[in-house]
C-alpha cells in the first residue's frame, strides 16, 4: 500500500489493485431515483470514521471517488444494484514508509469566528468548473 496518500515515499502512484482491501462505501438512492447532495449525507461521516480508525491501527488509507468514471462497469464487477450508489472507494493496508506524528496547523490559521477575516493566502480554491 502507496501510504495516507496513494503515493510510495518516492513519489510514484499505486493502483488502486495494490492494496490488499478495497471497500466500496454505498447508499441507498431515494425511490425517487433522483440522488440529491443530502442522499449520501452520512456515508462521507461514516468513511471518516474508517479512516481514524485505519489511521490508529497504522494502516494507510485514502477517500476516492475516481471509480465513478467508470460506474457501469465497477457496478457491473461488484454487482451493485440500480438503487444503490457507489460513493467512495477505500483502499487499506500497510503503508511502505512510517507515518510519524500527526502535523496539524494551528486552528487560528485557518478557522473563521462569524465573519471571514484576515487573508486567503495559503487557503486552496478549487479552480475546477
Amino acid at each position: 500500500m502507496a501510504g495516507a496518500a496513494g503515493r510510495r515515499a518516492g513519489g510514484a502512484r499505486q493502483p488502486l489493485a495494490a492494496a490488499p482491501v478495497l471497500i466500496v462505501a454505498c447508499v441507498n438512492t431515494p425511490a425517487s431515483g433522483r440522488a440529491g447532495f443530502q442522499t449520501g449525507a452520512s456515508i462521507y461521516p461514516s468513511v471518516q470514521n474508517l479512516l481514524l480508525a485505519a489511521r490508529a491501527l497504522g494502516l494507510g488509507s485514502c477517500l476516492t471517488t475516481l471509480h465513478r468514471r467508470r460506474k457501469a462497469r465497477i457496478h457491473a464487477i461488484l454487482g451493485i444494484p440500480d438503487q444503490i450508489e457507489s460513493a467512495a472507494i477505500i483502499p487499506l493496508g500497510w503503508p511502505d514508509r512510517d507515518y510519524g506524528p500527526n502535523r496539524r496547523r494551528p486552528l487560528a490559521q485557518f478557522v473563521r469566528y462569524d465573519h471571514w477575516t484576515g487573508s486567503t493566502a495559503g487557503h486552496h480554491r478549487s479552480t475546477s468548473a
